[in-house]
């Protein structure tokens, strides 16, 4: 592609044309969330007109990568993805914002538009943020009367990578809980499993616990409620041999400590 775009460039050089002034513009920052539709802004403008199409290339780059190009002499877009397209009635009117479909993490980075209206070349350079909002589930809140128990959940799906997570009991922060690593799934996001011990009394059963979650994706925290099941040893016994992790996040057993009060 980059070949062509060098030979583009040269022939049209040798193209007459009268003066012109090109002038292109694009945001400092765009985002997006994972799996939708989005369009990345790009205008220019001709300050000497009339505005003659057989003049007009328009590139894209993607970490300065060429990922697509568009000719207006020959009505032709050219794309290495084809979730990539740009609209090319709109730029009769100045526009050659880059379309992208299904938004995925590895479109993230640094954008570059390039038009070149023969023989002037401008480009402006935007970066584009991806964003995807996490998931909760409670996998553990069974536990045993005055007993030290561990409550668990999963947190998945999310992007970029930083994330706060805190117990809570009746809205009160609690100390004490766990976060083990984050890992990455096969979509770019990631995951991770967070614990708390507590040793549960006969006032915590009436009372409201949550996992709360604070991320970049969302507009305010992200919570998870729920109230303590409390058991007994025989009742657990099969659920302490359960592994609720992957081996990615690290196997470990759901409530093993629960054996040796049931032999």
């Amino acid at each position: 592609m980059e070949q062509r775009h060098i030979l583009l460039v040269f022939l049209f050089s040798f193209l007459p044309k009268s003066e012109s002034l090109l002038n292109v513009t694009v945001p400092h920052t765009h985002q997006a969330t994972l799996g939708t539709n989005t369009s990345i802004l790009c205008k220019f403008r001709i300050d000497y007109p009339p505005f003659d199409a057989q003049y007009l290339l328009i590139f894209w780059y993607l970490n300065d990568r060429e990922i697509l190009n568009y000719t207006r002499m020959y009505t032709k877009v050219k794309t290495l993805n084809s979730r990539l397209s740009i609209n090319k009635d709109a730029t009769k009117y100045g526009l050659a914002s880059l379309d992208i479909a299904d938004v995925r993490v590895s479109d993230e980075g640094k954008y570059t538009c390039c038009v070149l209206y023969t023989p002037e070349r401008r480009e402006r350079k935007v970066y584009f943020w991806v964003y995807a909002p996490p998931r909760i589930t409670v996998t553990n809140n069974i536990v045993i009367k005055d007993k030290e128990s561990i409550l668990s959940a999963s947190i998945t799906g999310f992007y970029p990578v930083e994330i706060d997570i805190m117990w809570l009991r009746d809205g009160e922060i609690l100390a004490g809980g766990t976060v083990l690593t984050p890992q990455r799934n096969t979509d770019g996001t990631y995951r991770v499993n967070s614990t708390l011990t507590i040793e549960p009394t006969e006032e915590n059963q009436n009372q409201n616990f949550s996992i709360r979650v604070q991320h970049e994706s969302l507009t305010a925290f992200l919570q998870e409620d729920f109230q303590l099941i409390y058991g007994d040893l025989k009742s657990l016994n099969k659920t302490s041999r359960l592994i609720f992790s992957s081996s990615t996040f690290g196997v470990w057993a759901l409530i093993a400590w629960l054996l040796p009060y049931s032999m």
